[in-house]
């Protein structure tokens, strides 16, 4: 019997950062993670491998750094994917027992590798009894762990918003906007300065959903905690509430010229392009592109993660913010000693402010001697005052409800559906409850 849905309902009510507990079998006896302290003890050797999203790879990176000081005999093999490809060749890879040891993991729920559909399959080692375990906050805990046991390690504290090129912003002679109006100005003074305001890269189905979770923290979660326990409840549909105003600002936003043309036919790696170069002076996304928005842009150039605004009053504004990158180990690693080995880095203060540096991000667990990026000076702000709410999908009932969205973005950008078909599809989704 599976009882998620209560489970949500009860930590909803109890937290605004909350997820879901679920039913889980105990991960195979064969190949548990070694006890923690077991790795040091012992010279390392062998292959690592290690999956994760390509948009990850400068934390990750930063932490190998570390790893591979200290276990030079390992042969560390990172295989970076895009997130459509994550979530499918893993789930392939893991049930033909060819996996890799260590492996991006979202946490909550959601998608088809969030940690509340892969732990009840009996992919992930157990990694509770950690010293780290106990440096997560209760809302960080209810994403990381199932049934009270902890599967994934969070790697980094996330925002969503609007991330602008500063440098070509103030160029251009423009501030970024702190009302709705101000929004759909910024965008028109934009295209006469022959630039895009907002990049949209929906070429790629998960960008799509980005501008959603830019606006609802205002628009539906921060002021409206019990939102996600009237949806469980029954008593809420997405099609009867704020999502609605939502969408409707993404045509706002598209009749004002503030995405470049045909949306749907630009990649994420495009809009990410057009970022770092300042063809476009914003994009709403996740703070883990940053670096790699760096990494293309011209020396010097500096970001800003703001809030995307949704209304005309400044104090409303508020950022989407919740653990955005996580790993775990497979229960049936090939190398299960090397895979301990590799979160015990990640989950040292060391490792915790590598990832997050090199990330732009911030740690989800108590560390000692950081300093947050000035990018993402704005989350910390908006996190202390209570104006942030989780990634909406962390906390849905299954995969199908984000993918009613993403793909339903899509097709109204390619006029093939409108908003009330979408609204009524991830009302649907969310019916079908529970599942992966």
């Amino acid at each position: 019997m599976n009882t998620r849905p209560r489970a949500i309902l009860a930590s909803i009510a109890a937290l605004v950062l909350a997820a879901t507990a679920a039913c889980t079998s105990a991960p195979p006896d064969a190949s548990p993670a070694p006890s923690p302290g077991d790795t040091g003890a012992a010279v390392l050797s062998g292959s690592l491998r290690i999956a994760t999203t390509n948009d990850n790879a400068d934390g990750l990176n930063a932490v190998l750094a570390i790893y591979k000081e200290e276990y030079p005999e390992v042969d560390v093999k990172a295989e970076l994917m895009t997130t459509p490809d994550l979530q499918s060749t893993l789930r392939t890879q893991l049930s033909s027992g060819t996996g890799p040891d260590v492996f991006f993991t979202w946490p909550g729920n959601g998608n088809p590798m969030s940690v509340q559909n892969v732990a009840p399959l009996g992919f992930l080692a157990d990694l509770s009894g950690q010293s780290w375990v106990d440096k997560q906050s209760d809302s960080v805990k209810m994403v990381t762990q199932v049934d009270g046991k902890q599967w994934i390690a969070p790697a980094s504290f996330a925002g969503v918003g609007a991330i602008y090129n500063t440098t070509a912003t103030e160029a251009a002679g423009l501030t970024p906007p702190t009302t709705w109006s101000g929004v759909l100005q910024f965008c028109k003074d934009a295209t006469a300065k022959g630039k895009v305001a907002y990049a949209a890269g929906f070429q790629d189905d998960w960008v799509a959903q980005m501008p959603a979770f830019a606006l609802t923290p205002e628009l539906v979660y921060v002021d409206d905690p019990e939102f996600n326990t009237r949806l469980y409840a029954g008593s809420q549909t997405f099609a009867d509430s704020a999502w609605r105003d939502t969408y409707a600002k993404y045509t706002e936003m598209s009749d004002a010229g503030c995405f470049q043309p045909d949306p749907n036919g630009t990649s994420f790696a495009g809009a990410v392009t057009m970022l770092a170069r300042g063809d476009a002076l914003a994009f709403m996304q996740v703070t883990a592109v940053m670096a790699g928005v760096i990494a293309e842009a011209p020396a010097g150039t500096e970001l800003k993660l703001l809030p995307m605004p949704a209304s005309e009053d400044p104090t409303k504004a508020a950022l989407a913010g919740a653990v955005g990158v996580a790993f775990g180990v497979n229960a049936k690693a090939e190398n299960p000693a090397a895979a301990q080995a590799f979160i015990d880095i990640l989950m040292s203060d060391e490792g915790q402010i590598a990832y997050n540096e090199a990330g732009g991000s911030l740690p989800p667990v108590t560390v000692s001697g950081f300093t947050p990026p000035e990018a993402v000076a704005e989350l910390t702000k908006y996190q202390q005052a209570g104006r942030t709410s989780a990634f909406p999908d962390q906390l849905w009932p299954n995969p199908k409800v984000q993918s009613a969205m993403m793909i339903g973005v899509q097709d109204v950008f390619a006029g093939t559906k409108t908003w009330d078909d979408v609204l009524n599809a991830m009302d649907a989704a969310f019916a079908e409850g529970s599942g992966s």
